[in-house]
């Protein structure tokens, strides 16, 4: 969409200067990979549903290759390696906190999942972490 605003100063009174102000919708902006916090909406397929328990998150440092976050119970910290093509999470550590059943299955399966990740595509605000083609969590910021 383009916006057309006219300027009118003191001297020029009567001529209109235009000026082509081009505005993307937000939702089409791409966030950056990095130093944003991810939340989890999908597992494996599955829309994760808000509950009681907080969604599992992400945040990549990119400069340190260092990521973070948290399983929904326990704190997530750990390394990746990332290129062009691809994104690869190394060992990730946890604290060992225990939750409700529910929650602490989720994040088994959160980090079951980020052991599989071999790529990303980012669109917008959504991060889709991929094992070969599939999409095994999608993230959004």
């Amino acid at each position: 969409m383009t916006r057309t605003l006219e300027s009118r100063g003191a001297d020029d009174l009567g001529q209109h200067d235009t000026i082509g102000i081009v505005v993307k919708p937000l939702g089409a902006m791409s966030a950056p990979l990095g130093d944003n916090e991810w939340t989890l909406v999908e597992l494996d397929g599955e829309r994760v549903e808000s509950c009681a328990e907080p969604a599992p998150t992400l945040v990549l440092d990119l400069e340190e290759a260092h990521v973070s976050g948290s399983g929904g119970v326990n704190r997530i910290m750990g390394t990746f390696a990332l290129s062009e093509s691809e994104l690869r999470f190394g060992p990730l550590a946890t604290t060992m906190m225990a939750g409700p059943d529910p929650a602490m299955q989720r994040e088994r399966a959160f980090l079951d999942a980020l052991a599989r990740v071999t790529s990303y595509e980012l669109d917008g605000r959504l991060l889709t972490l991929l094992s070969g083609d599939e999409a095994v969590a999608r993230l959004s910021c």
